[in-house]
């Protein structure tokens, strides 16, 4: 079974957190982006100390936290147990590195990762939600009115890499970000790359940036595995503990927006803690236990799994707790365990059914090029791009 990494990829909204994500990933860029609601989790398969007897390969998850302000009291849930952080910023946009320090004081005050809890500075109960957490989640206050000293981010454990985007907007000029000149990398003695997310090569294997970036996921595997030897002698207790821990946060996090009464739920024939199946319109399926969904038809998902299909063969890419918003959904229905079970597809790991789905993506490609090409060999065109490429 291959172990769970995550890694937290934060910054303010707009920077380009889910174009960074998407490259590193899939080494492409991304066609187009959307706003990111809540948080979204993509793998990237990295192969652990390459070239030495010690290579593996590992499945790191990289959870690309929405950052609007609206949302700031749910991102509490997505910030559990991480075991590396990418901050990133823009560089046309002096003000998202500035929040920067405000992000990462955020993500270890909610988590005490890389700190002792007793002693870390902005330790606090979060047993019960008090008035503060009510008021908060009332009235979201801005990144930027938090203020953290230096001395809170001495001494941190887990891996840390900074990432300046829209390099392209910049160019040579002198707003473009230097490593010698980032007070907070000299304050946390971490790396940071400068990137182009409209060019796939600003990451191309061999080049200084996907240098640094192995480099930093190697450090990331490093703190996985020595936190597994630490906490478990075997890695299915420690995979337990972390996913009671997430539990236990979602019921006390909550965003107050959400109605979290089983009750209701009944009453209104909502299958609360079901499990249920979501299409999404992009169509994607998840799967995972409805814990809360509010007026809006929100939906907070729980051991969510994403699950493709190829054929009669399926694999499911773990999502952890996932928040979906209402209008992304198409279909969703609770699903009959029984019949799952007694289902005749064939489950396959990870790596084959994304290559299967790589396959089925191409395929289609070619179908419908080559439908397109007959249709324009007869005078009809499928849009207005068709008729451009076409010369008469």
């Amino acid at each position: 079974m291959h172990e769970k990494i995550k890694v937290l990829v934060l910054g303010d909204s707009g920077v380009g957190k889910s174009s960074l994500v998407h490259l590193i990933c899939h080494l492409e860029t991304i066609v187009s982006t959307q706003w990111t609601i809540g948080c979204s989790i993509d793998i990237k398969l990295h192969q652990y100390k390459e070239g030495t007897v010690q290579q593996r390969t590992c499945y790191i998850e990289l959870w690309d936290v929405g950052g609007s302000r609206s949302h700031s009291i749910a991102r509490k849930i997505f910030y559990q147990s991480p075991h590396g952080i990418i901050l990133v910023q823009d560089q046309t946009n002096r003000k998202s590195e500035a929040n920067l320090k405000n992000w990462l004081g955020q993500a270890l005050s909610d988590d005490g990762n890389g700190r002792g809890e007793k002693d870390h500075p902005l330790h606090r109960s979060t047993s019960n939600i008090n008035a503060a957490t009510i008021s908060q989640a009332l009235f979201p206050v801005a990144e930027d009115d938090f203020d953290y000293d230096d001395e809170f981010f001495a001494g941190l454990s887990i891996p840390i890499l900074i990432v300046a985007t829209k390099q392209d907007l910049v160019g040579d000029s002198s707003v473009n970000c230097d490593q010698s000149t980032n007070e907070l990398v000299k304050l946390l003695k971490c790396e940071m790359i400068n990137v182009n997310c409209r060019n796939s090569k600003s990451l191309a294997p061999g080049t200084t940036n996907a240098v640094k970036l192995s480099r930093f996921f190697d450090k990331v595997c490093d703190k996985r595995f020595h936190t597994q030897s630490i906490l478990s002698p075997s890695s299915s207790s420690y995979i337990q503990s972390s996913a009671n821990e997430k539990t236990n946060l979602m019921q006390r996090s909550i965003p107050m927006g959400f109605i979290n009464n089983p009750i209701i739920h009944q009453q209104q024939g909502i299958p609360f803690n079901k499990k249920l199946l979501v299409l999404l319109r992009d169509g994607r399926t998840l799967i995972g236990f409805l814990r809360s969904i509010d007026q809006f038809s929100n939906l907070l998902l729980h051991q969510t799994i994403e699950r493709i299909y190829v054929h009669d063969k399926y694999g499911d890419i773990p999502r952890g707790i996932f928040l979906i918003r209402g209008e992304n959904v198409a279909l969703c229905g609770e699903i009959d365990e029984f019949k799952e079970i007694s289902s005749r597809l064939k489950q396959v790991p990870i790596e084959e059914i994304l290559e299967l789905q790589q396959n089925e993506i191409e395929e289609k490609q070619k179908q419908e090029k080559l439908r397109s090409k007959i249709l324009q060999d007869q005078g009809i065109y499928l849009n207005v791009d068709s008729i451009q490429d076409v010369e008469i």
